[in-house]
Order: C-alpha cells, then sequence, then structure tokens
C-alpha cells in the first residue's frame, strides 16, 4: 500500500502507512513482554485507527479508499481486548465516519492530495486488502476457537484421569475400612 503512494509520489500517505506498519512490528514483542493483552489490543486498534484516519484525511474524506477499512478496527479490538474495548472502538469509528460526513455536508471536506490515477490504485488495493482482511478475521477466530476446544478437551481427559485415581483410592480405603 506504501508502494502505491510512493509510486505515485504522494509521500506522506506512504509515510503514514510506513510508519503504522513499524509501530505495529512492536506490538507483539510489547504482548510477550508485558502479557496485557488489554494495553496491546486497544494499541492496535488505536494505531490501526489513527494511521486509516490519516490516510482518510490525505485522500479526500468520506470518499477515501481507507474509510472503508475503519471496519476492522472493532475486529481487532475484539479479537485480541475483548468486547467492551470493541464497542469502545466501534463508538470512535462511527463519530469519525459521522464527522467526515458532516464535514462534507458542509462542503469543507479536507483536500484531495491524491490524483484521480493513484484514487483508482489505492481504491482498488483497499478493497482487495479489506476483503482478505475479512476473511482472515473468522478465519483466525476459528483457528482458536479449535486450539482453545484442544486444550479443554486435554484438561477434561487429565481431570477424568485424576477422578479415576481418586475413586480407585476412595475405594480400596473405603474396603480396608
Amino acid at each position: 500500500y506504501a508502494g502505491v503512494h510512493l509510486y505515485y509520489g504522494t509521500w506522506e500517505a506512504a509515510l503514514c502507512v510506513l510508519l503504522a506498519g513499524a509501530v505495529a512490528c512492536a506490538l507483539p514483542h510489547l504482548m510477550r513482554r508485558t502479557g496485557n493483552w488489554l494495553l496491546c489490543g486497544n494499541l492496535a486498534a488505536g494505531l490501526l485507527f489513527a494511521a486509516l484516519g490519516g490516510l482518510t484525511l490525505m485522500s479526500g474524506g468520506n470518499k477515501a479508499p481507507g474509510l472503508a477499512w475503519n471496519a476492522v478496527v472493532p475486529m481487532v479490538a475484539m479479537c485480541v481486548a475483548g468486547m467492551s474495548s470493541a464497542i469502545l472502538w466501534a463508538i470512535l469509528v462511527v463519530a469519525e465516519v459521522s464527522l467526515l460526513y458532516v464535514w462534507d455536508a458542509t462542503a469543507s471536506s479536507p483536500p484531495m492530495l491524491i490524483g484521480p490515477d493513484e484514487f483508482r490504485v489505492v481504491q482498488y488495493a483497499g478493497l482487495l486488502g479489506l476483503g482478505l482482511a475479512v476473511l482472515a478475521a473468522p478465519a483466525i477466530f476459528e483457528a482458536t476457537k479449535n486450539q482453545a476446544l484442544a486444550e479443554a478437551e486435554k484438561s477434561n481427559e487429565q481431570l477424568a484421569g485424576a477422578r479415576d485415581v481418586l475413586q480407585k483410592a476412595l475405594t480400596a480405603a473405603q474396603a480396608a475400612a
């Protein structure tokens, strides 16, 4: 995505994407270091929200190709930080989109920094990426669910084994008494 912007000479948008990507690379390390999924999930959602907001402002406001990507912000928050965070980010996304539409209705939208050819390519790349992200979200959920179910099954087997050992010990103790 940054490459498209660099190709067309829009270095501000490319820098926004590259900077967000660089900061996002630190989030897994922060998660391993702190173990704080709530912090990391909200940082990821906030980073995505800020990057998309910047791209949206550079690409014409409510007509921007990146605006549709805001649907992913609450999804990221939900997957990592939980329902409460997802609701908060959904409210912020609705507020941003509403503000952009009001801004457009007052005929004072942000300037379009990208040209028509770049807009078409960015719009195509954005919609293609959004489709892949929407596909990836349920795939990640399914994989995580299957892993959790396998771990729960293993725990159930261990508990059943411990129960059997205790049952045998109790039966032996009753027989000896």
